[in-house]
């Protein structure tokens, strides 16, 4: 099933409720947004680490679960999930997110770093909030999960300030 991954783990490292005054069409609307923008964001300086003396920077990349698998947001895949969601709002939204870092030595030359994989289930079951359950599945885990689920309500937020909604909050935030 298109959006909903069919091994979605059962343990999770972090998990928000995140509260809302939008419909729920307008509210997942503006989830796709928000993560098609992430998604084609570039590269950004990361100011949690701790890790590394030098500055970092990060790309994330976005995918869809379709059953077993999960299809990088293209062109192709925003229409696909844009489409269903005008059929119906989902109860159940799966994503694969890949945050990768870099470096720059001082000849210019960039350097990779470990990337992290994350699973995200969206759950939308209260008309006022929606869950978000994540799974760290491998990498450094150089940004903490509560920072992750930050720069996603700071995309919804900006998509809302877009729309002229009003603004999304973390209410209940657990895990690292």
């Amino acid at each position: 099933m298109y959006g909903k991954f069919d091994n979605f783990p059962e343990t999770i490292q972090a998990w928000v409720v995140i509260t809302h005054s939008s419909p729920i069409h307008e509210l997942q609307s503006m989830l796709v947004d928000s993560i098609w923008h992430l998604n084609r964001s570039g590269e950004e300086a990361v100011e949690h680490f701790s890790k590394s003396s030098r500055p970092v920077k990060v790309r994330y990349a976005v995918g869809v679960a379709d059953g077993v698998y999960f299809n990088f947001l293209d062109e192709e895949e925003l229409g696909k999930l844009r489409g269903l969601l005008e059929q119906r709002p989902y109860k159940v939204l799966d994503l694969l997110l890949r945050i990768s870092y870099h470096y720059t030595r001082p000849d210019g030359r960039r350097m990779p770093l470990k990337s992290d994989l994350q699973y995200l289930r969206f759950t939308f079951e209260a008309p006022d909030s929606f869950e978000v359950r994540i799974h760290h599945l491998r990498g450094s885990r150089w940004v903490p999960l509560d920072a992750v689920v930050r720069r996603f309500v700071d995309k919804l937020n900006e998509e809302a300030k877009r729309r002229s909604l009003p603004p999304l909050s973390i209410s209940r935030l657990e895990g690292h």
